[in-house]
């Protein structure tokens, strides 16, 4: 008889020994890092416990059916597949996102993007404005948007992507979420995108054609789309933030996450279109994620 004990020791092993031979780190998605973690929480979800109470569950039996159900995850996991398309779901800003190939999987990095863009929608609710318009370019799941209108229930969202089938998955997250309809525009960044917002927050695709190319090679599934930002990974960067000013109303704020090495050319981009009290913020490794700029009146 297989308990969960035996089950998870053995995938833990399998998983070490993939990440041991893993041919390129650059697919930090599809890469295994964690293999107890990943053995875990893909065993809590074919017994349909959390992983939590797994813990507790070490000399319980694992039928054969589950058995066999639970080897082909791991057997996905071990083809490079990351753990969140395999469990349909990517934890973040403590809430659950559903999440496929059609978007790319949240980072906590992007929290930083949440964090800043609610200190500077706060500011608009200090000032007496009851609902601040915002907007979320390049939305990809809608985890950033659906974040901030959910931490700031008076927020009026709206969300575009070049994607429509990106669009699918942030419906929905905002449906399962919020609990109702978002709006939704299919838009090359924000060419489509009709209002005037106090805050406009992207996360664009910035990871260089070259890089984009290794990750895919090695495994990832996650759309090109969604990581290729051209040559130097600034392609879009480029055009945003003189679209962004059109865009916002005065003293409004965009903000976008950008690549660690990035930083200071972004900056040079929000300048030239106009910003300023331009300020860059790391990520909890300490590296260069998001930079702020202002709409001065």
């Amino acid at each position: 008889m297989k308990t969960v004990r035996d089950v998870l020791s053995a995938a833990v092993l399998v998983l070490r020994q993939q990440s041991e031979t893993s041919a390129d780190p650059a697919d930090a998605v599809g890469e295994v890092i964690n293999p107890s973690l990943d053995a875990a929480l893909l065993l809590a979800k074919v017994l349909g416990i959390s992983r939590t109470a797994l813990l507790a569950r070490g000399p319980d039996p694992v039928s054969d059916t589950q058995y066999a159900e639970y080897m082909l995850l791991i057997s996905r996991r071990v083809a490079g597949e990351c753990v969140a398309y395999i469990l349909g779901a990517r934890e973040f800003y403590g809430r659950t996102f559903f999440v496929d190939r059609r978007v790319l999987v949240p980072r906590a990095d992007t929290e930083v993007l949440v964090e800043q863009a609610l200190l500077r929608l706060d500011h608009f609710f200090a000032g007496g404005v009851a609902n601040p318009l915002c907007h979320d370019c390049c939305a990809g799941s809608g985890c950033v948007g659906i974040t901030l209108a959910c931490e700031r229930p008076g927020l009026l969202l709206s969300l575009s992507d070049l994607s429509s089938d990106a669009l699918a998955v942030a419906a929905a997250n905002g449906a399962a979420l919020m609990g109702r309809d978002i709006s939704l525009t299919c838009s090359d960044l924000l060419s489509e995108v009709s209002g005037a917002y106090h805050v406009i927050t992207a996360n664009p695709p910035y990871v260089s054609s070259e890089l984009s190319e290794r990750i895919l090679a090695a495994g990832s599934q996650e759309p090109r789309l969604a990581l290729d930002g051209g040559v130097q990974g600034l392609d879009l960067y480029h055009r945003l933030p003189a679209q962004a000013w059109q865009k916002l109303l005065p003293g409004g704020w965009l903000l976008v996450e950008a690549g660690e090495e990035q930083a200071a050319a972004v900056s040079g981009f929000f300048e030239s279109a106009g910003f300023s009290d331009i300020s860059v913020y790391q990520d909890l490794a300490g590296h260069d994620r998001v930079i702020a700029g202002c709409k001065h009146a």
